[in-house]
């Protein structure tokens, strides 16, 4: 379809008459589809965009760039005006059955587009400190991360998806003593002191146990044959190579639960690296050089200038404390300086809603490091509140513990993790219900929409046994035209629409509320109109747009990393 194509032809002839002021970029003529299928197919909110740019009123705009568009629209019937300045798009018929044909033709690639250009992207989610097990916020971020690069790959920008793992720091050196005392109380012998702020759950004693039962580490084996005194003091001096170990065995089982979950990282980067390659004193000397450091009572500071972004009551933040301790906002600030210099044009951090403070000083921080300010984008995902039968289920399970992204995963499924993570606004509270993520009935989401490519399917396979599946060249999509038909036929035609959309917007919750409602009309047209068995001209374009529906729905699916089941 051409429909972008003539807006933005439409909308360049009208800034030649009405040029736009210097200094002000041009808006993006974004298309949207409305909330209502009366306001059209398409809607764009161009004129109200340019409106505060140009200085006029909106609706005149939007008056004056249709009438760019009725004078050479070939896929467009009809375009209407409405208040304040939303300019709405109806299709013609032709551009509908052109979509089927494309959809039957491009199948896996309907949906695809250039219109990242190929520029390279990097998406840096979950990254949770590797201290223990992921748990459902992080489960939520990882289904909002994957489909956000899955959908940006889909819309032809070059993706490489992150995780940094926080293996330096103070906390892994908990991590590691808490592991130390845990697995010295195995042997029932003199105990060496659980820390004040350990790490209390059940996960570390089955690390532990599991650390017990090695026979090939040498410094193992020199503190089992210790005792008394002599074993603490081995115990206090090895402390680093529990952690060690430690580490390794959780971001190996965070990988792990993250591929059943079906998010595959590119990159696995550690902040160690940063630390051993001496990023973190690089990073500061180019602070220091464009005059962001000050020191003060032996701290290192960063001083923020009145045009980046940060509060008033936040213009300085500590880079090395008086201890020489660097801060995390230091190792963040080399962690993205490290990215910028790897050539990504674009990267985009999800994290969660604890972080939300400290968005606006990695803003500045980032422009204090000279990275162009629009680089970095950060989205922050809300809370979960899990639900069962009606009641809010407390997170914790015992002392230490939460439930955890493989409980949950246990619990309802993959896919219906992932789905139901991705039904609501990244920036809105979500309450998980559980027992409706159960439920094989049409009353759950996601339930629903693979029923529905099961059910498309089953019509193809039926059709097939039959004989009646029809060949290609043969289909004749002019018998294609009644109420139920033409709603399908439309929403299988702005189906690349929503993609891009979604990918510009980052919201992957557009995609579950498109097959939603394509689900709806699909069932209605299944239950209201025969299919095979009809008159054979009829019963080819209507086999014709099930499979239709079966590859959108599959290729809608695909972008949330959901699965699209042929039976169910």
């Amino acid at each position: 379809m051409n429909i972008e194509r003539e807006i933005n032809e439409a909308l360049r002839e009208y800034l030649r008459k009405n040029p736009i002021p210097d200094g002000h970029a041009l808006p993006e003529a974004r298309l949207e589809r409305p909330r209502l299928p009366e306001h059209g197919d398409l809607s764009s909110s161009i004129a109200l965009a340019l409106a505060s740019v140009i200085k006029k009123n909106p609706l005149d705009i939007a008056q004056a760039i249709a009438s760019e568009l009725k004078s050479g629209a070939s896929s467009i019937e009809k375009i209407e005006v409405t208040p304040p300045g939303f300019i709405n798009f109806f299709y013609k018929k032709e551009v509908l059955v052109q979509s089927l044909k494309e959809i039957l033709a491009r199948k896996e690639e309907y949906g695809t587009s250039k219109i990242g250009g190929g520029k390279r992207v990097q998406v840096e989610f979950v990254s949770a400190n590797p201290v223990g097990p992921l748990n459902v916020v992080n489960g939520r971020a990882a289904a909002v991360g994957d489909a956000v690069a899955r959908l940006l790959g889909a819309a032809g920008f070059d993706v490489s998806k992150e995780y940094y793992v926080n293996d330096a720091g103070t906390q892994v050196e908990i991590l590691g003593k808490s592991l130390a005392s845990r697995w010295s109380a195995l042997s029932g012998q003199v105990i060496y002191p659980f820390p004040e702020d350990g790490y209390k759950g059940q996960y570390v004693v089955e690390l532990a146990e599991k650390l017990d039962s090695e026979r090939r580490l040498d410094w193992l084996n020199a503190l089992k044959a210790s005792s008394g005194p002599d074993r603490i003091a081995l115990i206090e001096k090895s402390t680093g190579k529990f952690r060690d170990y430690a580490l390794s065995e959780m971001i190996e089982t965070q990988r792990r639960e993250l591929d059943e979950y079906n998010v595959v990282f590119d990159v696995w980067f550690r902040e160690s690296s940063l630390r051993s390659e001496g990023a973190l004193e690089q990073t500061l000397a180019d602070l220091r050089t464009r005059n962001f450091v000050v020191e003060r009572d032996g701290a290192l500071w960063f001083k923020m200038e009145g045009s980046m972004e940060g509060s008033v009551e936040e213009k300085e933040r500590v880079l090395v404390r008086s201890s020489g301790e660097p801060t995390y906002f230091l190792g963040d600030l080399s962690y993205h300086k490290n990215k910028y210099d790897r050539g990504f044009e674009k990267v985009i951090d999800i994290w969660g809603p604890d972080h939300h403070g400290h968005i606006p000083r990695m803003m500045a921080g980032a422009l204090g490091l000279a990275i162009p300010r629009g680089w970095l984008e950060i989205m922050t995902v809300q809370m979960v509140r899990l639900v069962s039968e009606g009641k809010v289920v407390k997170m914790s399970k015992r002392a230490g513990e939460f439930i955890t992204l493989k409980d949950l995963i246990t619990e309802v499924g993959r896919d219906a993790a992932r789905y139901f993570f991705l039904m609501r606004r990244t920036s809105s509270h979500l309450d998980f219900d559980i027992d409706l993520a159960k439920k094989t009935s049409a009353e759950n989401p996601v339930y629903y929409v693979q029923y529905a490519h099961a059910r498309a399917r089953n019509v193809a396979a039926f059709a097939r046994e039959k004989g009646a599946y029809p060949e290609a060249t043969s289909i004749d999509f002019s018998f294609l035209g009644n109420q139920d038909e033409t709603r399908v036929m439309k929403l299988l035609a702005i189906f690349p629409e929503v993609i891009k959309g979604s990918a510009i917007a980052r919201e992957p919750h557009r995609v579950t509320d498109y097959l939603h409602e394509l689900c709806q009309s699909f069932h209605q047209f299944y239950q209201r109109n025969r299919i095979v068995g009809e008159k054979k001209e009829i019963e080819g374009a209507r086999i014709a747009l099930v499979e239709a529906v079966s590859i959108v729905l599959r290729n809608g699916l695909g972008v949330l990393g959901v699965s699209a089941p042929e039976k169910m």
